[in-house]
């Protein structure tokens, strides 16, 4: 047997309703329902100015880093630019390292990646 729910609303307008429960539960009794307030969740940018790195006059002999921010895709493009390189004749060597994508990377991948002369980082989804 089906229940009918009906009769709570039995002599009460549908509209007024709607208010009553709006006000009761969702805004202060006072809360004029002209006017909305809406919050913009953003902070204020900051931006650093910094230099460039410096560039390597050549590739031949040097340690690039590829550092794979795990995301997917990413590792899979640093593998294609570092063949790509390769084969046309770049010779360097590759080390390897990653980081999860939303935080920075621990001192240990930071310490391994200061060793090299160039790391290339990948963004990728």
């Amino acid at each position: 047997m089906a229940v009918d729910h009906s009769s709570i609303f039995k002599n009460r307008p549908r509209r007024m309703w709607i208010f009553s429960f709006a006000t009761e539960l969702a805004v202060p009794y006072n809360y004029s329902m002209s006017k909305i307030e809406v919050l913009v969740p953003t902070a204020v940018p900051r931006v650093e100015k910094r230099s460039l790195a410096p560039r390597l006059d050549q590739l031949a002999g040097a340690r690039i880093g590829w550092l794979d921010n795990m995301k997917a895709n990413a590792g899979a493009l640093l593998y294609e630019i570092a063949q790509a390189l390769q084969s046309n004749g770049l010779d360097f060597k590759i080390i390897v390292a990653s980081k999860g994508a939303t935080a920075a990377a621990p001192d240990s991948v930071m310490t391994h990646l200061k060793t090299c002369d160039a790391v290339v980082l990948a963004i990728a989804d």
